[in-house]
């Protein structure tokens, strides 16, 4: 199964889980997720000027109690080439609202 970030309709970020080539679900992602890459690069360090970033969830979990984790990976660049990576995740409820960033 690969999971992946997409622009949807009207720009709007979208989680997609699927197996081969085969979608098997979509899912329209909150905010909060969006902004999971900002806080990773928080915590790598937001003072270096990076010259490329890349945000791949990683895992996406679904709780007996309707909660929802999508756990994130950031790598980032800077201008010498040096790679810096963090990961990250938010919960949300089955509707979209977050419980946790």
């Amino acid at each position: 199964m690969s999971i992946r970030l997409s622009s949807g309709d009207g720009g709007r970020r979208q989680l997609v889980l699927a197996s081969g080539a085969v979608e098997l679900a979509t899912v329209p992602l909150p905010t909060d997720v969006i902004e999971v890459e900002a806080r990773i690069i928080g915590a790598i360090g937001p003072f270096r000027a990076y010259t490329r970033r890349e945000t791949i969830p990683v895992t996406w979990e679904e709780w007996s109690d309707d909660r929802r984790v999508l756990r994130a990976r950031t790598t980032v660049w800077d201008a010498m080439g040096q790679r810096y990576r963090g990961k990250d995740f938010v919960m949300f409820s089955k509707d979209g609202v977050p419980l946790w960033r």
